[in-house]
């Protein structure tokens, strides 16, 4: 996570992996991304049709949600992060 012009500087320099803004800008949180988009019975998941399943994508949405350790949820968000760039569950459509 980094705020708005530290993201945009990351943007022109190249310098990230996967960009969730500024859709997650709304709360700074990756929940409001994860929560939504990757966890099984997530609104945007289901509303939108992406159909994502994953039982340890789950595991890993509902534990950094509920981590209260900073360190310990920045682990698991990592951990979803990389789970999520193998599975490709949704992709960016630039035109």
């Amino acid at each position: 996570m980094m705020e708005a012009g530290a993201w945009s500087e990351a943007l022109k320099s190249g310098n990230y992996h996967m960009s969730l803004s500024p859709y997650t800008l709304m709360t700074g949180d990756p929940d409001f991304y994860f929560g939504r988009w990757i966890y099984s019975d997530g609104q945007m998941n289901r509303a939108r049709g992406v159909g994502y399943r994953s039982s340890e994508a789950d595991r890993l949405v509902l534990n950094a949600a509920r981590e209260t350790d900073v360190a310990k949820r920045k682990a698991l968000y990592g951990e979803l992060r990389k789970l999520v760039a193998e599975d490709v569950p949704v992709v960016l459509l630039v035109r």
